[in-house]
């Protein structure tokens, strides 16, 4: 049900002219490109992994983990500019390149649960402490949530 929204939301933006700006409400909006959403594919292997919406939520909620309190978006934007960390901008297409003989499901799970197998470009600042506070379930739909970026 939730892909055959998203569907129509594309079909939609592309009819109007997705690719164009939202009208000059302010600085503070963005422009909404058809190729900056999820293709049907993309969305129906991350529905196979977890629950999208469900992903998306944790990704912005403060974390309570010892020593810190941060959400995924403290550090990690979604708009191809790094911050403490880098963007997840696009990483659905990379994730699976990043290491070899690891799918990119596979990869984004471990990246989250053992940052530090792969904070070799990045300085030590993800807590080492998401496989403990996070469930199971709750990995699977960042990672689904992920994967439509």
């Amino acid at each position: 049900m939730r892909s055959a929204r998203i569907a129509i939301l594309c079909v939609v933006m592309t009819a109007c002219g997705g690719d164009q700006d939202t009208g000059g409400l302010g600085d503070d909006t963005t422009t909404v490109t058809t190729a900056s959403l999820p293709s049907a594919e993309q969305l129906a292997r991350a529905e196979g992994v977890g629950d999208i919406a469900a992903g998306e939520e944790l990704f912005v909620t403060e974390l309570d983990t010892p020593g810190s309190d941060l959400a995924c978006a403290t550090c990690h934007t979604l708009d191809g500019v790094d911050g403490r960390s880098p963007s997840l901008l696009g990483v659905s297409g990379v994730a699976g390149e990043r290491v070899e003989g690891l799918s990119d499901i596979e990869y984004l799970r471990q990246s989250i649960i053992d940052p530090a197998a792969y904070e070799e470009d990045w300085p030590a600042l993800m807590p080492r402490t998401y496989a403990d506070v996070l469930a199971e379930e709750e990995v699977n739909d960042l990672v689904a949530f992920l994967l439509t970026q």
